[in-house]
């Protein structure tokens, strides 16, 4: 079997790591353009296109959706089999779904049609579901619809993971069943199921205020899941005061034991990391509890 592969973050890489285990090497990656990173803002290449560099594979680094169908004739040229999506970053047009011999398939990170968009483990996460999982479906021009190929179930891990976590747990389980798939597809053994549109859910992309908290009024268990669900981007965090300034605070682990919100770490803007009773005696309160 041969194919191109779409994908840019780490969860990509784990992907390419495991088929590399059973012998499936991509053609030719494709991947999001390199961004600046860190203080200095040095252009670094997504994890994807490190793993291509380091791996000598072709790489492509579109960086809209005009550049990637301009790709088409090239990537046609490889003649693939299938083309391999892991959370790639842009819509792919119809003239680059339509290069594959056999089809486009996409690993998609919930049961779908549950969770349809940009971020199906966070919302797996602060919804606290009990059964959670992914999805191989064939790729189609609208978000998410296209008809699915394979779908593995299990019950959300206790303690809940982070997302950081839970994506990689997935990405090492899709990885390691993706090349029976592609063959069981490729024998016509494994057909297509359509989705019902009917039961359909959507999750959009998260901002950075997203995270914020309000740990007096808001309901805890729902702190500890956007704890956990908004790890590592953006983290979770409440304003507080210190020296009747605003003080915003970075939520860094949290645990939730009998019905009671733990906060165990946390990064007061300027400061250092403190775990919580440090953070108390140093501004004089413990914001969980109302009037301290």
């Amino acid at each position: 079997m041969n194919f191109i592969f779409f994908g840019s973050p780490d969860r990509a890489t784990i992907v390419l790591q495991e088929l590399k285990k059973q012998g499936l090497v991509p053609l030719a990656i494709v991947s999001a353009p390199d961004k600046p990173v860190g203080r200095k803002q040095i252009l670094t290449p997504t994890e994807t296109s490190q793993y291509a560099i380091d791996n000598n594979i072709d790489l492509f680094r579109p960086a809209n959706k005009a550049e990637l169908s301009a790709l088409a004739p090239t990537l046609e040229s490889y003649n693939p089999e299938f083309i391999l999506v892991v959370a790639y970053g842009l819509i792919i047009p119809d003239n680059i779904l339509n290069i594959p011999t056999i089809d486009a398939i996409n690993v998609h990170y919930s049961l779908l049609p549950k969770y349809r968009g940009a971020s199906p483990v966070v919302a797996q996460i602060i919804n606290n579901e009990s059964e959670i999982g992914f999805s191989i479906m064939q790729l189609v021009t609208k978000l998410d619809a296209g008809a699915v190929y394979y779908q593995h179930s299990y019950l959300m891990p206790q303690p809940i993971p982070t997302t950081q976590q839970l994506a990689l747990d997935m990405s090492y389980q899709s990885g390691q069943i993706l090349p029976k798939i592609m063959q069981d597809i490729k024998s016509g053994i494994l057909l297509t199921k359509p989705q019902d549109d009917t039961l359909a859910s959507y999750c959009g992309k998260i901002s950075k205020t997203d995270g914020e908290v309000d740990l007096q009024n808001d309901n805890h268990q729902e702190i500890y899941l956007k704890s956990k669900a908004y790890y590592p981007w953006p983290k979770t965090y409440f304003i507080t005061n210190y020296k009747q300034k605003p003080l915003r605070v970075v939520i860094n682990e949290v645990e939730f034991v009998n019905n009671k919100l733990e906060i165990i770490s946390i990064t007061p803007a300027g400061k250092n990391t403190m775990n919580w009773t440090e953070f108390c005696n140093w501004l004089g309160q413990d914001p969980l509890i109302p009037n301290s």
